[in-house]
């Protein structure tokens, strides 16, 4: 490999990390959100409420349709129940954590996690 070459490979993967890093930061208020919905369906799981209100479920709706690849995915929908609501948002911020980290390796995909 030449001197020119080892200078477009060094130029391609310092884009390819800009463009990872700009995937991770954009998503970053997602997750926050995402977190902040995860924590108040806790708190009525805690306080032995099943069924998740209208309001949490509209929020939910509209934050999992900005998950990238989660119109492909029907595993990614809302549910009434406040635990698999809550298994949902876990699985949509695997999804985000994939999208914007192409190398990241999920629980089990491994072996080890």
């Amino acid at each position: 490999m030449g001197l020119r070459d080892t200078s477009n490979e060094i130029t391609r993967l310092e884009a390819q990390e800009r463009t990872r890093v700009r995937r991770k930061m954009g998503l970053r208020p997602l997750l926050k959100l995402i977190d902040r919905l995860i924590q108040d369906l806790e708190d009525l799981n805690l306080q032995g409420i099943d069924r998740v209100p209208a309001t949490l479920r509209e929020r939910a709706e509209l934050l999992l349709d900005q998950v990238p690849g989660s119109g492909e995915d029907d595993a990614l929908r809302v549910r009434y129940r406040v635990v698999p609501l809550m298994d949902v948002l876990y699985r949509a911020q695997e999804y985000i954590f994939k999208w914007g980290d192409r190398n990241y390796r999920g629980e089990g995909e491994d072996g080890e996690s």
